[in-house]
């Protein structure tokens, strides 16, 4: 429901759909995620507390941008806006888990 969501949004703000060759592409990347990425989340909390699980899922976004921004032929560059919405998300991922400096120390 949420990728719906967001191509009527896309739709609506005028991007245009995705080229019939990215849409094999999308639904891998799709699979994966869900399937390889949430299982891995889900398998790792049996060892670790979900608020530290959820500090590294949302670090999956800024190793994104980071790579595609330092990889030869990247979409994307780092730029304020990026950086500051980056930080942002991750800043507020420690103040919901209540993340301290403290907390990490101890494993």
């Amino acid at each position: 429901m949420a990728g719906l969501i967001l191509l009527a949004v896309a739709r609506a703000l005028g991007d245009p759909l995705p080229r019939k060759s990215d849409w094999r592409t999308l639904a891998i990347v799709g699979l994966l995620l869900l399937a390889g990425g949430n299982a891995f989340v889900v398998w790792s909390e049996q060892y670790v507390g979900s608020g530290i699980a959820s500090i590294f899922v949302v670090t999956v976004a800024m190793w994104t941008a980071l790579f595609d921004a330092i990889i030869p032929g990247g979409s994307s560059e780092l730029n304020w806006r990026v950086v500051a919405g980056l930080l942002l998300g991750f800043l507020g991922t420690l103040l919901l888990v209540g993340a301290t400096p403290p907390k990490f120390s101890r494993g």
